[in-house]
């Protein structure tokens, strides 16, 4: 999803990209939620278009021009000029790796909790997205995973879930950096 703001109405709204045509244009849908005035969109309006690319943790923005309009089952079509320039911000103080390997976490350091298997689907020094049931911000996790080869051992993470992004991926913020984890991974990786 991204975000889309006419300059000259000064609307905001919600917008996923339909298609592209390298170089020539771009297709939004807006959402169900966009205001009324996306109607009064002509050739030639500004938008500015804004969106979050995972995992590598930058925002991407650039301004384009409508091309046309069009209402379709109740929701804004909008064709837009290609944009001749996009401006990237790294958002994240450190940058993810794309891993999915196994891992086993223990909620909450309960001594009566038991493992649950889990995968790392992306890690950092700061934090890690996780793929399990049953977690919710505010839980306290233990990570543990076995390094690949040639490291072949078992390292250890404590944290806090930060973020639910569904019923089965979490985000989790690590209570220590892990520079020594990263400089691991990313030679086997």
């Amino acid at each position: 999803m991204s975000n889309v703001q006419s300059v000259r109405c000064g609307w905001r709204a919600r917008a996923r990209i339909l298609g592209v045509r390298a170089r020539r244009y771009l297709v939004l849908v807006l959402s169900a939620q966009a205001p009324q005035s996306c109607l009064l969109l002509v050739t030639g309006d500004v938008l500015v278009i804004r969106c979050f690319h995972e995992p590598e943790g930058v925002a991407l923005g650039f301004e384009s021009q409508v091309m046309s309009v069009s209402e379709v089952s109740g929701e804004y079509v909008v064709l837009i000029g290609y944009p001749a320039s996009v401006q990237e911000t790294p958002i994240r103080r450190d940058p993810r790796l794309v891993c999915r390997m196994p891992c086993g976490i223990m909620v909450d350091r309960v001594e009566a909790s038991e493992y649950t298997t889990a995968a790392l689907l992306d890690v950092s020094a700061s934090g890690a997205k996780l793929f399990v049931a049953g977690l919710h911000p505010g839980y306290g996790v233990n990570v543990s995973m076995r390094l690949p080869p040639p490291f072949e051992s078992y390292h250890e993470m404590d944290g806090e879930v930060v973020r639910r992004y569904s019923d089965r991926k979490h985000g989790v913020a690590w209570s220590e950096r892990q520079d020594e984890l990263m400089g691991k991974l990313s030679e086997f990786l």
